[in-house]
């Protein structure tokens, strides 16, 4: 194996250890550990849309077949994760608000809308067979996701996971 795959093998092991070993908290139990789960997946999955942003930046401005690659890499992998992350946010979802996907909630719309466009972005790149559009594909990406981030609102989603405990003892479930 490679090194990369070995540290990435060992970052999944030491996930699944950290989240394992998480006590659970007072009023959500193990649910918190889901929350903090999908929580870390949208997270990473933003960060890579935005490296792999710069990445294009790199690749559109020194012609590099190594750098293209690594583009198109952090793309399909920071679309992986992201989606993974909104996957993981259908049991927490439910337990908390009675829907796997609430689609009222417009933190839940904006993560849908970032899958869609995304994956069609890249799946277009690649048809087009020319790799200027996967840089392009990759920056309007990595430009636009943290701008939707910043601006929408939440109704019921609440940024810090501590404050679902309020809203499901408020919920009687």
């Amino acid at each position: 194996m490679r090194p990369l795959t070995w540290a990435l093998l060992f970052l999944i092991v030491l996930l699944v250890l950290v989240l394992a070993l998480m006590p659970p908290e007072r009023h959500l139990g193990r649910l918190l550990t889901v929350v903090y789960l999908h929580g870390a997946l949208i997270r990473t999955g933003a960060f890579l849309f935005i490296v792999g942003a710069l990445v294009a930046v790199a690749a559109l401005v020194h012609e590099d077949e190594k750098i293209w690659r690594w583009t198109a890499a952090f793309q399909v992998t920071a679309w992986s994760i992201w989606t993974l992350g909104f996957v993981v946010s259908f049991y927490p979802s439910y337990v908390t608000w009675g829907k796997a996907v609430v689609w009222s909630e417009p933190r839940t719309r904006m993560v849908v809308q970032v899958a869609v466009v995304s994956g069609f972005l890249f799946l277009l790149a690649r048809w087009l067979g020319e790799r200027v559009w996967i840089g392009i594909s990759s920056l309007v990406v990595g430009v636009t996701l943290p701008l939707l981030l910043w601006r929408t609102g939440v109704i019921r989603h609440p940024l810090d996971p501590r404050h679902l405990s309020i809203g499901l003892a408020s919920s009687k479930l």
